[in-house]
């Protein structure tokens, strides 16, 4: 595994497999230099594991760690790496097909542990900055592309600081892939029966979980693993979002939880407060280890309950039509719909800046149509999604007979127009609110608002079609505004065929585009887009 990581330039820690003979080994362990850790070469959880300081440790603690790592692996092979005192301990789900694809689904921070087991995961991993992020995405991946992966897969980084090293791969699913199912809305276990028929899908959106294990292990006396008989209960509310894994009755030898609650939501720490607060009987529990605190807007957030997710499109492409770009003309505006959707684009917004109402609605009833032919036999979620810019009296107006078959409307807010909670009153609980941001506090305010669907943020560039455009934000603004909020992230401003991979790379799941749409050859300059974002 080190081999292979090294040959896809992704960074390890000094080391290499332990000697035949103590000398040999010691003459290694001084190469790479004290402290360091000894480990079995064919298998994890602790297992053969030492960490020793001196070259007196080492010696004492080789046939130890042999002997520990031959009964647990049947192999007694060691290796000997550089020890890291203070790691976090980060991994990336990654997700490969026979066809040489390979996906990544972001990653979990698993660094609370107990004896070499974890016993708090969360998902995405806090507190690191968007740069370590992409770096350890980029480098699971090319270690998967490297190896021809096929499967779902996950690549375990230490991390130390802004540096990363590579850990080990498990070759398998995990059993805390539900984290990472719970923030990013994909079934991997059904991902594997797909990618055996011969496809990968990709998949967006990002939300944020905590998990927390409660297992047969009593708080004090060392927090061992304790025997007991089935868990008898396991009375639980039954809250949307969670998942609850009850464990089975065995010997006594529990690999992880017993039972684990998996929360996905906005404020997921409140949601595992809220797990802690069942009871679970038969088995010793350290429920009391667990104290996760309630986030002060626990409360309140009734507005979402009965909204669908919303996840930006696959194809990371929003296209803006501005009627002070394209024209007013009906002609022109439904023109340029017709081609965008023809092109697969399935978030486009009508901007009619300017427009009186009636005008604007009858651009906006011309187009709607179109939307509903072109959803086909779409799932819901797929289907293309018209987004009414500044006016929730016509977003309203579109879906006031009620859901339309095929029919998305949307409505997007500037920081001048209604508020979105006024707004959210106006428009029926399927129409999506976006917000428009220009920096990290807005977005922060965005993200902390039930009302706001998706943020955008910009401009990341500088724009011409904004007679007084607010400040350049630049892709650390992307950045910035990616590390606040959980919600599709869109960049907007300036953006074109060149800059769109930038800005996904910044932290945006999808672009929205003005002028970089060209009238003249709008399906050129749109296929231009789409390329550049694949």
């Amino acid at each position: 595994a080190r081999e292979a990581a090294i040959a896809a330039d992704v960074p390890v820690l000094p080391g290499g497999p332990a000697p035949a003979t103590v000398e040999e080994t010691v003459a290694l362990a001084r190469d790479i230099g004290f402290p360091l850790m000894l480990k079995a070469a064919a298998g994890g959880g602790g297992r053969g594991m030492r960490a020793v300081g001196d070259q007196t440790g080492l010696e004492a603690a080789l046939d130890a760690a042999a002997s520990e790592a031959r009964a647990a692996f049947g192999s007694g092979e060691l290796m000997l790496e550089r020890l890291v005192e203070r790691p976090r301990h980060i991994e990336v789900q990654v997700f490969g097909d026979s066809f040489g694809r390979a996906l990544q689904f972001g990653e979990r921070d698993c660094s609370i542990q107990r004896r070499h087991q974890k016993l708090l995961e969360e998902a995405p991993a806090p507190s690191i900055g968007s740069e370590l992020r992409r770096s350890l995405a980029e480098a699971a991946l090319r270690l998967a592309r490297r190896v021809g992966y096929s499967n779902a897969g996950t690549v375990e980084f230490l991390v130390d600081g802004d540096r990363f090293y590579f850990l080990e791969m498990n070759t398998r699913i995990q059993v805390e892939h539900p984290v990472t199912e719970a923030v990013t809305g994909v079934d991997l276990v059904k991902l594997q029966i797909v990618a055996a028929a011969g496809d990968v899908r990709a998949v967006a959106g990002y939300a944020a979980a905590v998990p927390a294990a409660r297992g047969p292990r009593r708080p004090g006396r060392q927090s061992r693993f304790r025997r007991g008989r089935d868990a008898a209960a396991l009375r639980l509310a039954a809250r949307k979002g969670g998942r609850v894994r009850q464990g089975s009755r065995g010997g006594g030898i529990e690999d992880g939880p017993g039972a684990s609650g998996v929360r996905g939501r906005r404020h997921p720490h409140d949601a595992a407060a809220h797990a802690q607060d069942r009871r679970v009987s038969g088995v010793p529990g350290r429920r009391a280890g667990h104290r996760v605190p309630r986030s002060a807007g626990a409360a309140g957030r009734g507005m979402n309950a009965r909204r669908p997710v919303l996840r930006a499109p696959a194809n990371r492409l929003y296209a803006i039509v501005d009627t002070g770009f394209f024209g007013s003309e009906p002609a022109a505006v439904t023109g340029a719909v017709r081609t965008l959707l023809d092109c697969g684009v399935r978030w486009i917004q009508l901007r009619a800046k300017g427009v009186p109402d009636l005008a604007a609605w009858r651009l906006a009833e011309a187009v709607g149509p179109m939307f509903e032919e072109a959803s086909g036999a779409d799932s819901e979620e797929d289907a293309p999604l018209l987004w009414i810019n500044d006016n929730a009296a016509i977003a309203a107006a579109l879906l006031a007979s009620g859901p339309r078959a095929g029919l998305r409307v949307g409505l997007h807010l500037g920081q001048d127009d209604l508020p979105p909670a006024a707004a959210r009153r106006a428009v029926p609980p399927a129409c999506p609110i976006g917000r428009s941001t220009h920096g990290r506090e807005q977005a922060e305010e965005a993200e902390s608002d039930p009302a706001v669907d998706a943020l955008a943020i910009g401009p990341v560039f500088g724009t011409t079609t904004k007679e007084r455009p607010d400040p350049v934000v630049g892709l650390v603004g992307v950045a910035e505004a990616r590390e606040v909020t959980s919600k599709p992230l869109i960049g907007i401003g300036g953006i074109d065929a060149e800059g769109a991979p930038r800005v996904v790379e910044a932290g945006a799941d999808a672009v929205a585009v003005v002028s970089a749409l060209d009238p003249a050859g709008l399906a050129a300059s749109c296929r231009l887009l789409l390329r550049a974002l694949a």
